[in-house]
């Protein structure tokens, strides 16, 4: 039962940005900003980045949904890819973690 819940919670959430992104002129999504969330990593290794995108629905990192604007990523995973889900569009991040930055490697629109 609690699966079935997070299902609609999930589609009402998407439904609310729906709403808020449908009345806007450009519909595109568009990379405000991706960066660490604070320079250090915490006690298990992990990496946090922050990103945020405006006219995003949802985003796909570790191949988990999610609609937060932050992500844990594991001790020693360099690469990382964040798939932005648009109202009509998507786009695909690839990401490589430097110590002191972010490099953006590939940006796929589809």
């Amino acid at each position: 039962m609690p699966n079935v819940l997070n299902k609609l919670r999930f589609k009402y959430r998407v439904l609310k940005r729906v709403a808020t992104i449908a009345p806007r002129k450009s519909r595109s999504i568009k990379k405000i900003y991706i960066s660490y969330a604070n320079p250090v990593t915490n006690n298990n290794g992990e990496t946090v980045i922050k990103y945020h995108f405006r006219n995003a629905l949802w985003y796909i990192i570790n191949d988990e949904k999610t609609f937060e604007s932050t992500a844990i990523i594991p001790k020693g995973q360099n690469e990382v890819t964040i798939t932005v889900q648009g109202l009509f569009t998507k786009g695909i991040y690839s990401l490589s973690l430097k110590p002191e930055h972010i490099d953006i490697l590939k940006i796929t629109h589809l």
